[in-house]
């Protein structure tokens, strides 16, 4: 038997197509920070505010705080730890503004710039822990309250909403 019948993979091919693999390894990397990341914002602003959340249930926790009490963002950055160079309570994701609110009132951030075309400027996110995540839209009809809901994250039913069955 010869040689070359028992060769079945040349080694010059093996090092193209290595060679081929790194280089689409390395345009994968490369593409996404050179076209503008879209990754999407909205979930980094909703994590941010599970943060302010959580901070301001154990500061409330340490202080004996209950509900309507007053919390700055100076009380919670002992306990964020915020990222150097960050302004606020947490680092911004594109320019939104967070509000921890009183105890009892979830945090809420307020985009200074939209994001897309779903979420325009002045859209209001809120987290609460019990109700999930609510978006509010500024109502450029006027309205009651001047927002309109977009989407609230949780799909619990008032139990005075449950049908009821008759015995």
């Amino acid at each position: 038997m010869s040689q070359t019948s028992r060769q079945l993979v040349r080694p010059g091919f093996l090092l193209a197509l290595l060679i081929a693999f790194g280089f689409l390894l390395i345009i994968g990397g490369l593409l996404p920070p050179l076209g503008g990341s879209k990754k999407a914002k909205l979930p980094q602003i909703i994590g941010n505010l599970k943060q302010i959340d959580l901070a301001k249930g154990i500061w409330a926790s340490d202080h004996a705080a209950t509900n309507g009490v007053a919390v700055s963002e100076s009380n919670l950055v002992g306990y964020l730890r915020p990222r150097p160079g960050s302004t606020g309570l947490v680092a911004s994701v594109d320019g939104e503004v967070y509000a921890p609110n009183v105890i009892g009132a979830p945090p809420e951030a307020r985009l200074e710039r939209p994001i897309g075309p779903r979420f325009p400027n002045g859209t209001l996110v809120r987290w609460s822990t019990n109700a999930g995540c609510e978006i509010r839209l500024p109502n450029q009809q006027g309205g009651a309250n001047g927002w309109q809901p977009l989407y609230s994250g949780t799909n619990r039913i008032s139990p005075s909403a449950v049908p009821r069955r008759s015995p």
